[in-house]
């Protein structure tokens, strides 16, 4: 019995001896799993559309879409005619201010004279306290009606030099350096203050704008840096997180994330409005 024993166990020993354990060296390679992405689209930092203040008549247009513009650059021309005619009658109501004002002063001017001979008659009994009161009462007469009258001069001086500044935001300039990104009217066109006359937006400053769940919002942090990849041409840019929103959308349960590109890119390379992929760089 022991004898046959002996030979199972020399047997299972021999068979043991054949399996052989592969070494973590030959095992095989797993590929290395793509980092999760997420989609996002480039935007310019700063945008804006241009309208004017006051309704009124386009009389010119100086860009076109793709012209890029520097700060306060004059874009267009509009005329209000309406601030124009008040402005004249301002500036004539003003001219009948001035002559009002002079009157006055030469009124003012014939009271303190008259107060004054009065005053010399009544110290040698020439004169009555009735006749001396009376030429004091029109003095500070005239006085308050010269002290009237520059008042509505100042009044009106300041309502021409507002009215001068309306007429003048006809005058359409660019806020910022950038790019015209739309022209949506052409001289001679009626516009109100809500017309868009132009649409600009900055060109060189651009972020990329992502949503991230909010299952993974504790990747996100300021200044983590992200890997951007934009357009068909798969261009890819280094970027890095700058601002986050402070609340998750409740319909998407997205936070919404911009970083900005950083790097060098070519002219014309990446613009506004083209979508990205956008993967974080782990620590």
């Amino acid at each position: 019995m022991s004898g046959l024993l002996t030979g199972c166990e020399s047997e299972g020993n021999r068979i043991g001896a054949n399996i052989s354990v592969p070494s973590a060296d030959v095992l095989p390679q797993l590929p290395p799993q793509p980092p999760e992405t997420f989609i996002g689209v480039v935007v310019g930092r700063y945008s804006a559309d241009i309208t004017p203040r006051f309704d009124g008549n386009v009389r010119e247009v100086h860009v076109r879409l793709g012209d890029r513009v520097k700060k306060n650059d004059l874009l267009a021309l509009i005329d209000f005619p309406a601030a124009r005619a008040e402005l004249r009658m301002a500036m004539a109501g003003l001219r009948t201010v001035d002559v009002e004002k002079q009157r006055t002063a030469v009124e003012l001017a014939a009271a303190q004279e008259q107060f004054s001979r009065r005053m010399a008659l009544g110290k040698e009994s020439l004169a009555t306290t009735e006749d001396v009161a009376t030429a004091r009462y029109g003095q500070e007469l005239a006085r308050v009606r010269v002290e009237s009258s520059q008042a509505s001069s100042v009044e009106k001086r300041t309502l021409i030099e507002q009215l001068q500044k309306d007429v003048a935001a006809g005058e359409l300039r660019a806020p910022f350096d950038g790019v015209i990104a739309a022209r949506l009217v052409d001289p001679g066109a009626s516009v109100t203050s809500t017309t868009r006359i132009v649409r600009i937006i900055s060109a060189d400053d651009l972020l990329v704008r992502f949503a991230v769940p909010e299952s993974k919002a504790h990747r996100i942090e300021i200044g983590l840096q992200v890997k951007v990849v934009v357009g068909d041409q798969k261009l890819q840019i280094s970027g890095k997180v700058e601002k986050i929103a402070p609340e998750v959308d409740s319909a998407s349960r997205m936070i919404v994330v911009e970083a900005t590109i950083e790097g060098d890119k070519s002219p014309g390379s990446v613009v506004s409005g083209l979508m990205a992929h956008v993967s974080l760089v782990e620590k």
